[in-house]
C-alpha cells in the first residue's frame, strides 16, 4: 500500500504544471523521497513524464529522472548522505539544469524558464526531503519547520490535481481549501497561515 501510494504521488507530482510548460516537481519528488520508496516513485514519475501534460518537452525531465535515480542508487550505501536535504537539493538542481541546458535550443523555453525550472525543482526537493525525514519520526511529533515543509509538499501535490475538473469544479482547489482548514484546526494559527500561503502560491504558479 505504501509503495502504491508512492507510485500514485509520484505520478501526480508530474501533473503540476508551471507557466504551462514546466514540470519540475516530479524531479523534486524522486530526489526527496526515501530510498525504500524510490523505485515505486520513479515508476509513477516516469509514466507521468512519458504521458506529458500540456505543451511541454517532457523527455528532458525523463533524462534528469534517470540521472537522479542513478545517483541515489549508486550512493544508497551512504544513507546519511542521500537523505541529507542539502545534498538532495544539489543533485536535483544540477540534474535539472544540465538536462535543460542540453534542451535549451530545441525546447520551447527561454533562459528565464530555464532558471525558474531549476530553482523550483531544487526548492521542491528540499521540502520533500525534509518531509520524508519528518514522517519517519512522526511518532515523536513534528516541529514547526517540519510541519511547514509537509504543508508545502502537500500543496505542490494538490497543484497536480488542479487539472482534474468535473463540471468546472477543480478537485485540487477543493482539497487546497480543506488543507488550510485542517491545518488551522489541528496545527493552530501559524500552520493555517503557512497552509494558506503555500496553497495560494501553488495556485498562482499553475496560472489559477
Amino acid at each position: 500500500a505504501t509503495h502504491f501510494f508512492s507510485f500514485l504521488t509520484g505520478f501526480i507530482s508530474t501533473r503540476a504544471i508551471v507557466l504551462d510548460k514546466l514540470l519540475p516537481f516530479g524531479l523534486s519528488f524522486i530526489a526527496g523521497c526515501s530510498l525504500p520508496l524510490t523505485p515505486s516513485a520513479a515508476l509513477g514519475i516516469f509514466i507521468g513524464y512519458f504521458i506529458p501534460s500540456g505543451d511541454t518537452n517532457a523527455f528532458r525531465y525523463i533524462a534528469a529522472l534517470f540521472a537522479i535515480l542513478a545517483i541515489k542508487l549508486l550512493l544508497s550505501s551512504y544513507e546519511k548522505l542521500v537523505s541529507n536535504p542539502f545534498f538532495i537539493t544539489f543533485i536535483a538542481f544540477i540534474s535539472n539544469i544540465l538536462t535543460s541546458a542540453v534542451a535549451l535550443k530545441s525546447a520551447k523555453i527561454n533562459f528565464l524558464d530555464f532558471a525558474v525550472d531549476g530553482l523550483l525543482c531544487a526548492a521542491g526537493a528540499y521540502f520533500t526531503a525534509i518531509s520524508f525525514k519528518a514522517l519517519q519520526k512522526q511518532a515523536t511529533g513534528l516541529s514547526a519547520d517540519e510541519l511547514s515543509a509537509l504543508l508545502i509538499v502537500i500543496s505542490l501535490l494538490l497543484m497536480g490535481l488542479n487539472g482534474f475538473e468535473l463540471n468546472g469544479v477543480s478537485l485540487g482547489r477543493i482539497l487546497g481549501i480543506l488543507l488550510i482548514l485542517t491545518a488551522s484546526k489541528y496545527g493552530g494559527i501559524i500552520s493555517g497561515a503557512v497552509g494558506g500561503i503555500a496553497v495560494a502560491l501553488t495556485l498562482s504558479l499553475s496560472g489559477v
